[in-house]
């Protein structure tokens, strides 16, 4: 019975100190792997896995975990009630600054643009005149539409007097409705009283003739653009014509000026 014993706790001994054999049971102790757990010695208990992130984690190892989604956003901040107000009115005040501003701009810009306008059409006429050595008339007049006076001219093949004028098809014209409304709050002076035609002459020359009168001799002149109403708060644009020929256009030193302070 003692031999028995004996063997069995030698077995017993022999299988605790077995190197790479699991977890034995002896006595009712747990001996880890590949070591000898002394008697009465505390046993670290087994690593477990963390089922969120797939990491080994130790006893007693607190998880560091990220704020949520909404504790961030309950963190951030936005826009007060009185900073909205402040960019309110930044925005009111400047906008009543730029609408006047941009109305007189656009006003200014169509009095220019029908200066322009009228100034291409001479030059067409001088162009075609010395083409078809053929003297053209150009009759620029102002008329009323709609309460407001706005500017008309036509081009024909110029006739020593008695005769008329012949038309030309392809020549440019304008009327008094259609200037009205390509060129709004816009009104057209001619600087012959009365108004006479501006005759571009096959050599080049300019003359201004009147139905009667004697030999016509080249003259200087202008066609002055304004605005109808509120003259004085916008630019005018004068287109000149010179008896040699030449043509210009310029915004004259004040309303009803006749000299170029810019060309």
């Amino acid at each position: 019975m003692k031999v028995e014993a004996a063997c069995e706790c030698a077995a017993e001994e022999t299988m605790g100190h077995r190197v790479g054999a699991g977890p034995v049971a002896v006595r009712g102790e747990i001996r880890p792997r590949g070591g000898y757990a002394r008697r009465g010695a505390p046993v670290a208990a087994p690593a477990h896995q963390d089922i969120s992130t797939g990491d080994r984690q130790s006893p007693g190892h607190r998880v560091r975990r990220t704020p949520s989604a909404g504790r961030a956003r309950r963190g951030q901040t936005g826009v007060t009630l009185v900073e909205l107000m402040v960019v309110i009115a930044i925005g009111a005040i400047a906008t009543a600054v730029a609408l006047p501003l941009m109305s007189q701009w656009v006003a200014n810009g169509h009095i220019q643009s029908a200066a322009a306008y009228f100034q291409q059409n001479l030059q067409w006429a001088r162009a075609y005149a010395l083409r078809s050595d053929q003297g053209v008339e150009v009759d620029v007049t102002s008329q009323i539409v709609q309460g407001q006076r706005t500017c008309a001219w036509s081009m024909a093949l110029y006739q020593p007097p008695p005769q008329q004028p012949l038309a030309i098809s392809s020549a440019p014209a304008m009327t008094a409705n259609e200037f009205a409304k390509r060129f709004p709050n816009v009104s057209c002076a001619v600087s012959a009283l009365p108004a006479m035609p501006i005759t571009m002459q096959p050599d080049g020359t300019i003359i201004v003739a009147a139905a009667g009168a004697g030999a016509p001799s080249p003259a200087n002149g202008y066609v002055a653009f304004a605005a109808n109403t509120n003259a004085v708060r916008y630019a005018s644009w004068l287109v000149k014509y010179y008896g040699a020929g030449e043509l210009r256009s310029c915004v004259p030193a004040a309303i009803g000026a006749t000299t170029c302070v810019l060309q």
